[in-house]
């Protein structure tokens, strides 16, 4: 659907090229930690979650957007986010309802040309907008990632299959076993997108480290490896938490305050890690 591509450089910039009629592909120094390439318009998500956006913005779907967000998807027209609580937040067009806020929660997002889904804490793809050749029939899965085109729509399942539904005049959603997709990561964080728990991961180091971080208390450092204030290694790492930071893990787990704080525990590392099993 994009007119252009772009690239993240290891130091976050935006490395664009192809159609330039708007200035879509126009490099920006960053820094992002995903992006997002629509009709003639690209959104880059920064390290504090915001949607720094530019190009075409008839619809204001270039439109920049504070958020925070954990991820960008965009279609022709229309840009949807992905909030911290994992409802859809969407601007630009929205003449088929592909651009209203959905209260999810979603792990990821995908838009198309005048729809958008949302993929399900249980893998299920949930989907809004124009449903002219069934593109936005919602799916049971389970999938581990969704991708939207002009009409229709594949989601990827645990094993690695492309299953497919929509607009096929050219045999575009035509299931395919694969394997696909098993070693993709979208984040950066070293955990492939299909075993992702927490999409969006940014591991910024000491700028993650908490204020008042104690011995036994921990935070994932640049490297993805849980530490103490002394330095001490936990024996836990990003990979065994399922790409989700301390701060993520504290959110999601509805931790007190003292761990944000202090640094999570040990053994609420452990009880996180027991729940992916």
């Amino acid at each position: 659907m994009a007119s252009n591509t772009c690239g993240l450089t290891p130091a976050g910039a935006a490395d664009c090229w192809g159609g330039n009629s708007y200035l879509q592909a126009l490099d920006r120094p960053g820094p992002y930690t995903q992006f997002a390439t629509g009709g003639s318009h690209t959104c880059g998500l920064t390290p504090a979650g915001a949607a720094d956006c530019w190009g075409d913005n008839f619809y204001g779907q270039a439109a920049d957007q504070p958020g925070p967000y954990t991820h960008l998807a965009a279609g022709p027209d229309h840009t949807c986010a992905l909030t911290p609580a994992g409802a859809a937040e969407c601007w630009g067009s929205n003449q088929s309802g592909q651009a209203a806020d959905q209260p999810g929660p979603y792990t990821q997002l995908a838009a198309g040309l005048f729809y958008t889904c949302g993929l399900t804490a249980d893998g299920a793809a949930d989907c809004w907008g124009d449903n002219g050749i069934a593109q936005v029939a919602d799916q049971p899965g389970p999938y581990t990632q969704l991708a939207a085109g002009f009409g229709h729509t594949c989601g990827l399942t645990p094993a690695g299959a492309a299953d497919c539904w929509g607009l096929d005049q050219y045999g575009q959603a035509a299931d395919q076993p694969g394997p696909f997709g098993l070693s993709i990561d979208g984040d950066g964080d070293g955990v492939a997108d299909s075993v992702d728990v927490c999409p969006g991961t940014v591991l910024a180091g000491d700028a993650d480290r908490p204020a008042q971080l104690k011995a036994n208390r921990y935070f994932a450092d640049a490297a993805g490896i849980f530490i103490d204030a002394k330095g001490t290694d936990s024996g836990f790492t990003v990979a065994e938490t399922g790409g989700c930071s301390a701060a993520q893990i504290i959110a999601a787990a509805g931790l007190g305050s003292g761990h944000t704080r202090f640094g999570i525990t040990r053994s609420a590392l452990q009880d996180w890690i027991a729940t992916l099993a």
